[in-house]
């Protein structure tokens, strides 16, 4: 025997009313912005490739995040597009080693604090590395020898006079 419908009354009337009001305007929202991503997804790739163009830069080359402006820039979209990292084994155990020789000749004193900095950016979370973390280290890493070479250039241009 099919079972009876209550009426509802009240509160849960105007709250069953207000939900389903809310449904049908989500329903309504969702399937714009699916309308719109389709438009952006076909859209800013044409714009993107034609701002290389005006700029000679291969439009094939690695895309990274860029902004995109109306004519008198009042409004802009921002897009970002992120690709996954891919270390080779090899080359990150040799980076890895090539640190830790650092550390140990550049910071005695200090080594035991980096060497942790250091091994807490290849440790793996879920199977993967902390690509920002590596990468992070490698700028440090960068920046430390661009300064001491110029220091040394420094050095040895003041020497010389």
């Amino acid at each position: 025997m099919p079972r009876k419908k209550k009426k509802l009354v009240g509160a849960k009337r105007k709250a069953d009313t207000v939900v389903r009001r809310a449904f049908g305007e989500v329903q309504v929202i969702v399937s714009a912005m699916q309308k719109l991503k389709g438009y952006l997804d076909r859209e800013l790739p044409k714009a993107y490739d034609m701002a290389c163009k005006e700029h000679d830069i291969d439009p094939n080359g690695i895309r990274g995040n860029y902004k995109i402006f109306n004519q008198d820039e009042t409004l802009q979209i921002d897009v970002s597009e992120q690709m996954g990292i891919a270390f080779d084994d090899i080359l990150l155990n040799e980076a890895k080693k090539q640190l830790y020789d650092f550390i140990d000749d550049t910071l005695k004193d200090n080594a035991a604090f980096v060497a942790d900095l250091v091994k807490s950016a290849f440790e793996a979370s879920r199977g993967q590395l902390d690509s920002r973390k590596i990468l992070h280290l490698l700028n440090g890493y960068l920046r430390y020898h661009i300064r001491h070479e110029k220091q040394n250039l420094h050095h040895r241009i003041s020497s010389r006079i």
